[in-house]
C-alpha cells in the first residue's frame, strides 16, 4: 500500500480514514490525524469497536478505506463489501488485500469446514472462511466499486519483502 501511496503521490494526512484491521505502521502514520479512525471488533490496538458487517456511521462518510486481511475472516463477506462501498464517499479511495491464489480462478469456500487443522490446510488460517481466488475483483465490482489490482513485479517482491503474488485492490466509489 505504501509503494502504490509513492508512486501516485497520495497524502492521506488529511484524509478522513476507516482502517479495520489496524496495522501499526499506519497508526503511527496518521497519529496527528483527527479523522483516522483504527476500527476492529476484537483486537485491542483498534480504538474503535466495530463490526465490519454493520458500520456504524452515515453513508459516504469517509475519504478512505483501509482492509488487509480482514474479509477472510468474516462469515458474510459481500455484506462487510457492501458496507465498505456505503461509507465510502463518490470519489473516494480504498485499498484492500486477502489472501489470494491467483492460479484459481474462483474463491474457494465451504462453511462444513470448522475444525482449525482444516481451516489452516484449506484457507491458510485457522480463522479463515475461505481462500481468495481471481474473482475477488468481480466481487468487489459487484457491490460497486471501480476495481484495479496492483501488484508490484515478480522481482521487487524480494526487495520490498512482500508476500509472493501479494495484490493490493485500488477500489473508487
Amino acid at each position: 500500500m505504501q509503494l502504490y501511496m509513492d508512486d501516485a503521490g497520495i497524502d492521506l494526512s488529511d484524509k478522513r480514514i476507516l482502517h479495520f484491521g489496524p496495522e501499526k505502521w499506519l497508526m503511527r502514520a496518521m497519529s496527528n490525524n483527527p479523522d483516522y479512525e483504527p476500527a476492529d471488533l476484537y483486537a485491542p490496538i483498534a480504538k474503535f469497536r466495530m463490526d465490519i458487517t454493520s458500520i456504524d456511521r452515515p453513508d459516504n462518510h469517509f475519504d478512505v478505506i483501509v482492509v488487509h486481511h480482514v474479509l477472510e475472516h468474516i462469515d458474510d463477506d459481500s455484506k462487510a463489501m457492501s458496507e465498505l462501498y456505503r461509507v465510502l464517499k463518490p470519489g473516494g479511495l480504498g485499498f484492500l488485500s486477502v489472501p489470494i491464489n491467483l492460479s484459481r480462478k474462483d474463491t474457494y469456500e465451504n462453511a462444513s469446514i470448522t475444525e482449525d487443522w482444516e481451516r489452516f490446510w484449506h484457507f491458510t488460517g485457522t480463522d479463515h472462511k475461505r481462500f481468495y481466488g481471481r474473482d475477488f475483483s468481480q466481487k468487489l465490482e459487484a457491490v460497486g466499486f471501480e476495481v484495479t489490482p496492483y501488484r508490484r513485479a515478480q522481482s521487487e517482491e524480494i526487495r520490498y519483502g512482500l508476500a509472493q503474488d501479494e495484490c493490493i485492490y485500488i477500489v473508487k466509489k
